[in-house]
């Protein structure tokens, strides 16, 4: 009877059912809103309302039904007409999908006592969190869907307990005995038999989703467009979007900031906004701008390996830097590359999923100096040339930009290629502020950038190099990629994210064929050591993640077998090796510790369950007695038991006053009230037993 009084302080059943059902749209909400699912403000004010729903019982929530219908039907009809108006793509019809999903939960949670509104507000929520781990491509989303799925077991538990027990003849009011100690002894194991069926058995097919969501307007990074029309300041976006390897890391971490990832070339303007004439696309054998014969010893002698790790992406853009030599998929087979006449390179067939390719390249000299030679002379087809020196007569014509041109000139009206972008160079570099800003006052943006603001970023920069060296005979073009990234020394890999967009020049010189030049003056990175320090730690798990949970396939297996062989030695994956290994120890050491894991947890919890059911004072008093080596025997009563060490002991009166409390808990008419308990505890816990 006292043991059975113990149970009115355990955790109401109906508290539990509401407290897993918080927990549960809590993450669901997290999901959602870092995920950008939908509209991050609709998908935490439904959850917010259906959080408040659970917190109260159901007879409250019934009352209001109809108005509660009207508002939340009103609001989810407003909410999908509008962005119904907008929909142009898949990930629109998902957002909108998602939001009527949303948006009906907290209909279904007004009855969530119910046992059909449960389980469809049950499945309401774990669509959300597939949608969110679908588009979501980070490792935060995806161990915030592993900790949706514990909480929907915990859910799922508690609704089965609670929904049970709604019958008379079971009723049942607080959680049964140990229950959260047999939910937490069960993860260990399931873990372990999860890991030896995950690694032993790969996927066929790659975890990674089709589906990706672009970036918002007004962020950083990659779209292969250039305009000059958008208004307000450019928002940093940390997302990642390339990693590159290469067994040269003092190179790569030499090259950190300065590195061109070309994406595109673009080469006509028409006052605003940058396009691409090329569309002649053929399978890549050999770059169409360099050629082995013609490079001199010093370029073939530096001649670079990197392989290039690409995140997904709704574009098919492949990015490389130098000049291109050869590219090969890593790991995905069937995959070709196709370039044009431009140098752009994409994949076939078209793609969205992840990425690893090999890039031989040779890196750029220095494009401010270059000298003019009579061996390897190139020209450009009289097409190509008149493209890339076209400016637009609304801008050549225009007073501002000849005042410019005067600026760039000086007193010399004839000057070479190395001049014009040296004095390019000095000019943006003294005179003018690089900037996120994009919100002039005049109505001619290029005009304000070059006469008033003299202010903004790489895209003004660029744009005005570039019609500078076409305006003075020297054939020009726009190219969008990345420039440089943060070195992640934990990985030893290059990592390019969506701040490092860029957009710079190539000029056409008569030795050197296409060389970079790039105007924009250099400025500093806004993340602090700390933030960079973070996101070098989260750009490594997700890199581990990916390759080696979410993309684990055959050949990840093999390679990973290859590494736990090769332990000890850095190589170009940059696993340690301690050297080879026989695949008979690995398994025979894995077997053994799998079967030690398992034997001691089985244990454990068998002692712990014997012992669950005791007051804590008498567990406590076990404890000490254990100390002195008196442990009570299999099949002893605790009556013999308390005999048989009385005579051990130096001080009895706690033995005495503990064999008394006992056994009114087992056997006693009246039980030992809370405050006698906790008495009892807090004497044990300062006795100090001695032997006789």
């Amino acid at each position: 009877m006292g043991v059975s009084s113990m149970s009115k302080h355990r955790l109401q059943l109906n508290q539990f059912y509401r407290v897993t059902w918080q927990l549960l749209l809590l993450t669901t909400c997290l999901l959602g809103v870092f995920s950008q699912l939908a509209r991050p403000m609709v998908l935490a004010g439904y959850f917010l309302l259906g959080t408040l729903m659970v917190s109260r019982p159901t007879s409250i929530w019934l009352q209001y039904r109809r108005a509660l219908s009207l508002a939340i039907g009103g609001s989810l009809l407003i909410l999908v007409s509008q962005q119904a108006l907008a929909v142009n793509s898949t990930e629109g019809f998902i957002s909108i999908l998602i939001e009527i999903i949303s948006g009906s939960l907290p209909w279904l949670l007004m009855s969530h006592d119910r046992y059909r509104s449960y389980w469809l507000a049950v499945l309401n929520t774990t669509v959300i969190a597939i949608g969110a781990m679908t588009v979501g491509t980070t490792a935060m989303i995806y161990l915030g869907f592993l900790v949706f799925i514990i909480f929907l077991l915990l859910s799922l538990n508690a609704a089965n307990l609670y929904f049970s027990t709604q019958d008379p003849q079971h009723r049942r009011d607080t959680l049964p005995q140990g229950y959260f100690r047999q939910f937490i002894y069960v993860i260990p194991v399931g873990i372990l038999a999860g890991a030896v069926i995950f690694v032993l058995f790969p996927r066929v097919q790659s975890f990674s989703w089709s589906i990706t969501r672009g970036r918002g307007d007004n962020y950083t990074g990659y779209t292969g467009l250039v305009s000059l029309n958008a208004d307000g300041e450019l928002r940093l976006s940390h997302a990642l979007n390339l990693m590159l390897e290469s067994e040269d890391e003092v190179w790569l971490k030499q090259a950190s900031y300065s590195l061109l990832l070309k994406g595109d070339s673009l080469d006509i303007f028409d006052g605003t906004q940058w396009r691409s004439s090329v569309s002649d696309y053929k399978y890549f054998h050999a770059t169409t701008d360099f050629d082995e014969s013609e490079a001199t010893d010093e370029e073939l002698a530096d001649v670079k390996n990197v392989v290039i790790h690409l995140e997904p992406s709704i574009l098919n853009h492949i990015f490389y830097p130098g000049r291109l030599l050869s590219i090969r998929s890593v790991d995905t087979p069937n995959v070709h590359f196709v370039i044009n006449h431009s140098g752009q390179v994409i994949r076939d067939p078209h793609s969205n999923d992840r990425l690893s390719y090999e890039v031989q390249f040779v890196p750029y000299s220095d494009s401010l100096v270059l000298e003019s030679s009579p061996v390897n002379q190139r020209s450009l087809s009289p097409e190509d040339r008149a493209r890339h020196l076209e400016v637009p007569r609304t801008i050549l014509d225009a007073k501002y930009f000849k005042d410019w041109l005067s600026e760039v000139r000086g007193n010399n009206q004839n000057l070479n290629l190395p001049t014009v972008s040296q004095r390019i160079h000095r000019i943006f570099h003294g005179r003018f502020r690089p900037t996120l800003a994009n919100s002039f006052t005049g109505t001619n943006a290029l005009e304000a950038f070059l006469t008033k603001e003299r202010q903004g970023h790489c895209e003004y920069f660029a744009t005005v190099a570039t019609l500078t060296l076409r305006a003075m005979g020297y054939p020009a073009r726009m190219v969008v990629g990345y420039r440089g990234g943060l070195f992640n020394d934990v990985l030893g890999t290059l990592d390019v994210r969506d701040e490092d967009a860029h957009a710079w020049v190539e000029v056409f010189h008569s030795t050197r064929g296409w060389v970079p030049f790039d105007p924009t003056p250099s400025t500093s990175d806004p993340m602090s050591p700390y933030q960079a320090r973070w996101q070098i730690l989260v750009n490594s798990f997700n890199f581990w993640l990916h390759r080696y949970v979410i993309d684990y396939d055959q050949s990840t297996q093999r390679e990973l077998w290859q590494e736990i062989r090769s332990l000890g030695q850095r190589g170009p994956d940059l696993t340690p090796d301690i050297g080879a290994i026989a695949p008979f120890y690995i398994w025979a050491f894995g077997t053994i510790s799998g079967v030690a894991v398992f034997v001691v947890l089985i244990r454990s919890r068998s002692r712990r369950r014997t012992s669950a059911a005791l007051p804590k004072y008498y567990q406590r008093f076990v404890g000490k007695l254990a100390k002195l080596h008196l442990a009570r025997e299999r099949g002893e009563s605790f009556a013999s038991f308390h005999r048989r060490v009385a005579p051990m002991l130096a001080d009895r009166h706690i033995l005495v006053a503990v064999d008394q409390a006992i056994h009114a808990e087992l056997y006693g008419t009246e039980p030992v009230s809370n405050a006698e308990r906790a008495k009892l505890a807090g004497d044990i816990r300062r006795w100090r037993p001695r032997l006789a």
